[in-house]
């Protein structure tokens, strides 16, 4: 019994150093498994770290929400206008964000990865203990990458060491002060831990939730296109594909199902920790530049009273919505990267091997058509254009917004009308970053963010 309390004290602690008051009454009501309670063997950490709660189903929602991808009828809106859902929807403040579920889901996900690595420390060496370790450590970098995705100013070469970051947690020692790292120590230290999990995880997996090295693969690349760093976006793509490059036909896919399950493609498990996001309505500016035979129209989305509900995820449930690394992906990363460095050709290659799968087969024959560039930047334009369209409520298309700003050629003004009411963001605005939330400004007294 000590045991146990001694870990629920460790947990509540986390809540306060953090600032999560918000779930505080979550965290505590839940009661501890077995493993849980008294952390020491490799089983323990084991059932740990394949605990969906506390890791894999922890990926924020507010990026989500926030991009030019959603829309809600006026009845919706109503209802979730004053929620953070209707703060991130309009970029606004309509109530104020003293607590949200993003940083108060995360930041204990990374505290469970701490104790883990704390415990396998004290562990003989052995491939369990480092395969354990390689998966810590995985999960520890996705969670600050979303955490900095959300929360840090976008990464800039050239201001990294100036630009605030976020709180970056690599100890189990919650006497430790919250401090936020520059952007570049925040990025440093996910890359590190996704790195090192690279030379420790697996190439394979007996349970799909767990993450493998074509994961990491996979998450290196997605952080480095988000950097901006496109050659190594291209090399860890690279990596991932030269293993993996079977990609799920469409035309095997059934359009009536509420969602198209896990399948080839699937490199990691990682979902949006509230399901609300699954049933926004998807933009009809959007929706309308699917082509007649693309299949992505039927099996990403089903259109009820003119709002296009998407339906498309590499789920489980259809209340799953799927943010985790998959092949697709890394043929667009790929593909992006080539174009970036004048591979017209490769580029296109890449991006039409992705495509043809997506397109419908009539009589045998796909009634897809190679798409063609006649230089690099329409190339760049056709494979970003496609990347939107297929990583629809994929969890990217913040990340993708923040760092194509940069560009003035593909800088955008965001504009939603809610409620009768046009909201607009202008690029590079401040509030392309979230505000911590104010609970954790007060308890622990670091800086917010500028714009808020």
């Amino acid at each position: 019994m000590r045991t146990i309390i001694r870990y629920t004290v460790i947990a509540s602690g986390l809540l306060i150093v953090t600032a999560l008051h918000g779930c505080m009454k979550e965290w505590l009501d839940a009661k501890p498994d077995s493993a849980i309670a008294s952390p020491a063997t490799i089983a323990d950490f084991r059932a740990m770290l394949d605990n969906p709660d506390n890791l894999y189903l922890n990926t924020g929602y507010l990026a989500e929400v926030a991009t030019d991808h959603d829309t809600l009828s006026e009845d919706f809106w109503t209802s979730y206008e004053r929620s953070y859902f209707g703060n991130a929807m309009s970029w606004t403040e309509i109530v104020p964000y003293q607590e949200n579920y993003d940083w108060s889901a995360m930041y204990p996900g990374i505290f469970h990865t701490n104790v883990i690595l704390e415990g396998l420390n004290k562990l003989a060496d052995g491939p369990a203990v480092r395969s354990l370790k390689g998966e810590a450590l995985y999960h520890r970098g996705y969670l600050h990458y979303c955490l900095a995705s959300a929360f840090a100013h976008p990464y800039d070469p050239a201001n990294q060491a100036n630009e605030f970051g976020i709180p970056v947690r690599t100890s189990d020692d919650l006497s430790i002060p919250v401090q936020r790292a520059t952007v570049g120590d925040t990025y440093k230290q996910i890359l590190e831990d996704v790195t090192t999990a690279v030379q420790l995880l697996p190439e394979q997996s007996a349970e799909i939730f767990r993450p493998t090295r074509r994961s990491a693969w996979g998450l290196l690349s997605r952080i480095y296109l988000s950097m901006q760093v496109y050659d190594s976006a291209q090399k860890y793509a690279d990596l991932y594909l030269a293993r993996y490059p079977a990609l799920l036909d469409f035309n095997t896919l059934n359009p009536s199902l509420p969602y198209i399950e896990l399948n080839v493609e699937v490199g990691s498990l990682h979902y949006f920790q509230q399901g609300s996001v699954y049933y926004f309505g998807i933009s009809k500016s959007l929706y309308e530049r699917y082509e007649a035979n693309d299949l992505r129209s039927i099996i990403y989305f089903q259109v009820v009273d003119g709002i296009a509900n998407f339906k498309g995820s590499y789920s489980r449930s259809d209340t799953d919505c799927f943010a985790g690394i998959a092949t697709d992906e890394m043929y667009l990363n790929s593909a992006e990267c080539l174009a970036r460095k004048d591979e017209v050709l490769k580029a296109m290659h890449y991006l039409n091997t992705l495509l043809r799968t997506r397109y419908k087969v009539i009589n045998g024959v796909s009634t897809y058509v190679n798409k063609t560039a006649v230089n690099a930047d329409q190339a760049l334009r056709i494979i970003l254009e496609e990347r939107e369209k297929e990583l629809v409520r994929r969890g990217t298309r913040w990340s993708d917004l923040r760092r194509l700003n940069k560009d003035p050629r593909f800088a955008k003004t965001l504009k939603k009308t809610l409620g009768g009411v046009t909201y607009t963001l202008a690029p590079n605005s401040d509030r392309y970053t979230f505000p911590i939330p104010r609970d954790v400004i007060t308890k622990s007294g670091i800086k917010q963010n500028p714009g808020w």
